[in-house]
């Protein structure tokens, strides 16, 4: 296998892979956004007042 046939053939699905694999792996570690936290806050104020 040369090196055109590797940039071809293997390159860009194998780069494709790690690109969602980032991004899944970047997601979990991640925390969760502001308006979400916020919205569950006024939810869970909005049941005792209520």
């Amino acid at each position: 296998m040369d090196i055109h046939t590797f940039l071809i053939m293997i390159a860009p699905p194998l780069v494709l892979i790690a690109a969602i694999f980032v991004v899944f792996f970047w997601a979990s570690k991640g925390k969760t956004p502001a308006f979400v936290e916020e919205a569950d806050y006024q939810e869970n104020n909005q049941s005792k007042i209520n």
